[in-house]
C-alpha cells in the first residue's frame, strides 16, 4: 500500500504473543521477528488500507515466512484473520493503526514533537539555550541603545534660566523658514 518502510515498536521482542508464537514455532524471538517483519513489509505492498488482501489464505503466509503453520500461529494470537470461503482471503486486525500512509504519517509527526521536545531541531543541533533577563539586559543591540540614549536625554531636566533671560528650549529643534512658494509674474 504505501510502501518505503514500515514502524516497528521497540519492545517487540518482549511482547508476549512474540513470545507465545516462538512457542508456537518452536522458533526464537529474533526468528520470529524477522518473519514478522517480512510478513508485514509484504502486507504494507499488497493489502487495500483496511488490512484485506483478497484471494490469499494462511498457507500463503506460511510461504512468505519461510515457517510452516506461521499464518495459524498469527492467526491464534489474534494478529490475522482468515476467511472460511475459498479466495475469500486475509485481514490483519489493527492495520489502519500500524500500517499505511496515515499510520506513517502519525508516527512521523510524533518523531518530529519528541524531537522538538527533547530540544533537538531538525538538523539534529540543539536549540539555542534561553537567557536570563539579567543576560539579555547585557546584550542590547546599537538600536536599543540609541532609543534608550533618547529616552534618559528628555528624562533629564533642564537647567534654570538665568533671571531676565528669555526662556528657550534648548532640545528644541530650530528649523528654517520655508520657501515662499506662490507663482510670481514675468517669471
Amino acid at each position: 500500500m504505501a510502501g518505503g518502510w514500515i514502524k516497528l515498536r521497540t519492545d517487540l521482542q518482549s511482547d508476549p504473543a512474540v513470545i507465545r508464537l516462538a512457542s508456537l514455532l518452536k522458533l526464537d524471538t529474533f526468528g520470529v521477528i524477522g518473519r514478522l517483519t517480512t510478513v508485514w513489509v509484504w502486507a504494507d505492498t499488497h493489502a487495500d488500507r483496511h488490512g484485506h488482501v483478497t484471494l490469499v489464505s494462511r498457507s500463503c503466509l506460511d510461504s512468505i515466512a519461510l515457517c510452516d503453520g506461521f499464518g495459524a500461529a498469527l492467526e491464534s494470537v489474534g494478529w490475522l484473520k482468515s476467511s472460511p470461503e475459498e479466495g475469500g482471503g486475509i485481514t490483519f486486525p489493527r492495520f489502519d493503526r500500524h500500517m499505511g500512509e496515515g499510520a506513517k504519517q502519525r508516527a512521523q509527526a510524533a518523531n518530529r514533537k519528541q524531537k522538538q521536545r527533547s530540544g533537538e531541531s531538525r538538523s539534529g543541533h540543539a536549540d539555542v539555550p534561553k537567557m536570563s533577563r539579567t543576560q539579555r539586559d547585557t546584550s542590547v543591540t546599537r538600536e536599543e541603545k540609541k532609543r534608550e540614549e533618547k529616552k534618559t536625554n528628555k528624562d533629564t531636566p533642564l537647567p534654570p534660566a538665568e533671571p531676565g533671560a528669555a526662556r528657550s528650549n534648548p532640545r528644541r529643534r530650530i528649523s528654517s523658514p520655508k520657501p515662499d512658494r506662490t507663482p510670481r509674474p514675468g517669471l
